[in-house]
């Protein structure tokens, strides 16, 4: 009895992709987030603010 019944693959898997998405959206909120908000952490914060601001400003 290895296999898992059909139903219990597909929550499985629809899980997984939920995760995933979710996951993909808050990391996205977060750089949206550190765009807008002025950083004082000095310049390495400034390079990935740049890094992660120019890959969001081609989407809108």
């Amino acid at each position: 009895m290895n296999e898992l019944p059909y139903g219990m693959t597909c929550t499985y898997l629809l899980l997984g992709l939920t995760c995933r998405a979710v996951g993909s959206v808050i990391r996205d909120a977060a750089e949206r987030i550190l765009c807008n908000s002025e950083s004082h952490d000095g310049e390495i914060m400034q390079e990935r603010k740049d890094e992660s601001c120019s890959r969001h400003s081609g989407e809108e």
